[in-house]
């Protein structure tokens, strides 16, 4: 845990530091700060350091483009700020390559492979005795040729 002074902490008794987006721009344009700040502010208030930015909507070439200071962001995380859960998924992408997995992923991971065995469970894979043969189609729906694709 950081020990952070007196005038950083004014009106913020308890709390931890975040790792956290700020939003601004205008209102069909927006543009975050990725910041480090107290849990206990406002998310577009006062916080203790700027580490990066985000652009979310896609440029000419269709790409959003985010900037990090790496080096201070490992400064705070060494010191104990926590991730949001937005910071945590864009740092633990593989492109980033910061986090090595975002956490969401494992947990979302898990869930369908729990789906799928369940699913697997309750249909069970077909054999060759439990197949039926069906027979094509009918050519002709009352009395109208349909066409078929070779």
């Amino acid at each position: 845990m950081v020990q952070l002074g007196s005038r950083l902490l004014k009106g913020c008794r308890g709390g931890h530091v975040v790792i956290r987006f700020a939003l601004g721009g205008c209102t069909n344009r927006p543009f975050f700060r990725i910041v480090a700040a107290h849990s206990r502010r406002a998310r577009d208030g006062k916080y203790l350091e700027q580490l990066g930015c985000l652009d979310p909507l896609p440029n000419a070439r269709g790409e959003k483009v985010a900037g990090l200071n790496l080096e201070r962001l490992r400064h705070w995380l060494g010191c104990g700020a926590q991730l949001s859960r937005p910071a945590e998924k864009l740092l633990g992408r593989r492109e980033a390559g910061f986090l090595p997995l975002w956490s969401g992923a494992l947990s979302r991971a898990g869930e369908s492979l729990a789906k799928m065995v369940h699913i697997f469970l309750w249909f069970p894979m077909p054999t060759a005795s439990t197949v039926t043969h069906v027979p094509p189609p009918s050519t002709t729906i009352l009395g109208v040729q349909r066409a078929t694709i070779p």
